[in-house]
């Protein structure tokens, strides 16, 4: 467990510098490559890493994305309105 915890705060860390958007790409590799040092195997830490990224990442943007649909739809405002409703 310690091996992960160490991996992900260190994925966490590449992620942060300005290579790419996001740090896609950069956390994915820095993390499969941490793991396979600590004994996993390649394919084992891209699945792990991919995975651990959805769910940290793309899973709250989705359901974010849901969130505000059901905003417009049941309140009938737009995203990004601020003008005040009479």
């Amino acid at each position: 467990m310690l091996g992960l915890f160490i991996a992900t705060l260190t994925s966490y860390i590449v992620a942060m510098l300005p290579l790419t958007p996001g740090g896609i790409g950069s956390f994915e590799v820095s993390m499969v490559s941490i793991l396979k040092n600590i004994g996993y195997t390649a394919q084992q830490g891209l699945i792990i890493s991919v995975v651990f990224r959805f769910i940290t990442f793309w899973f709250v943007i989705i359901m974010s994305l849901v969130v505000l649909g059901i905003n417009r739809i049941v309140f009938g405002t737009k995203f990004f309105d601020k003008t005040p409703k009479k």
